[in-house]
């Protein structure tokens, strides 16, 4: 496996950060468009000169409170953009999702009504009974624990032994597509060697998870070495900016592409763009 740098993938002006604090590598965007232009007739007369290529398959991974459904809903516009590159392989996660507050499960994108209900890869162990009866508030309500913040990641084991049985039924896989909680599986399939004909990760609002257990796998960086576009939301109060860059850093070569949006999967013109001009650097 070859490393790579941003510029191999993306080119410098895609590996930025919209928000202020973050560098920016901005290079002559008119130059660029013109070079993209003659590389796509370039591409286009070689292409009518080969064989058709085959589709990428694209392992697809759900967030928390979601299921294969929605989630084929809600990358709609995106998978309608790389109908002619890619295939997708949706999955229901296993484990039934617990419900959390009314903001976080809107936010997550739940519904209830889709599909098998609310699923998930894990939830928090300190969300049983006992605890959110220990941890009852002055006003009677007990907080629940986000997956994402949990330290006690109970239904892994269930979800990882369900992940080998899609690996063998409907792989292999050319790359992955995850989701909030779902790209932190992702993460933790690649870092453990499970997804070995994967060749690229497209990680949308995802983050490492605090379980010790679990964490161990994802400790080194750099450590996962193929290409990798993170998506990030610079207003998403569920998933922080601090949480994405840490998801980033145990890769050795990611790609940053952020939108004003909060924790959702984009749908705009940019981000498909974005996406497909990754995806076409693959092979």
């Amino acid at each position: 496996m070859h490393s790579c740098t941003h510029t191999d993938i993306l080119g410098d002006e895609w590996y930025w950060w919209k928000t202020s604090e973050a560098p920016a590598k901005v290079t002559a965007l008119n130059t660029h468009k013109k070079q993209l232009k003659n590389d796509s007739k370039a591409n286009s007369k070689a292409s009518s000169n080969s064989e058709t290529v085959p589709k990428f398959r694209i392992l697809c991974l759900h967030g928390y409170l979601q299921n294969e459904e929605a989630f084929r809903h809600r990358t709609g516009s995106l998978r309608k953009a790389l109908k002619s590159k890619a295939e997708f392989i949706f999955v229901d996660a296993p484990v039934t999702a617990v419900p959390l507050a009314a903001d976080d499960e809107q936010a997550c994108g739940g519904d209830s009504t889709v599909g098998v209900g609310l699923r998930g890869w894990w939830v928090a162990g300190e969300n049983n009974d006992e605890a959110l009866a220990k941890n009852e508030g002055a006003q009677g309500v007990s907080p629940r624990v986000r997956p994402s913040q949990s330290k006690q990641a109970i239904g892994w084991d269930t979800s990882s032994e369900f992940l080998s049985q899609v690996s063998d039924t409907l792989g292999p896989f050319d790359g992955v597509l995850g989701f909030s909680q779902g790209a932190s599986v992702a993460a933790l399939l690649l870092a453990q060697n499970r997804l070995p004909t994967v060749k690229f990760a497209i990680l949308i609002s995802g983050f490492l998870p605090v379980d010790a257990e679990l964490r161990k796998f994802v400790t080194h960086p750099g450590a996962i070495r193929i290409p990798s576009l993170h998506v990030i939301g610079e207003n998403d109060t569920l998933v922080p900016r601090d949480r994405t860059q840490e998801l980033e850093n145990i890769f050795e070569c990611p790609c940053v592409f952020a939108h004003d949006g909060r924790h959702m999967v984009p749908s705009n013109a940019e981000f498909r763009n974005i996406v497909k001009r990754f995806v076409e650097q693959i092979r």
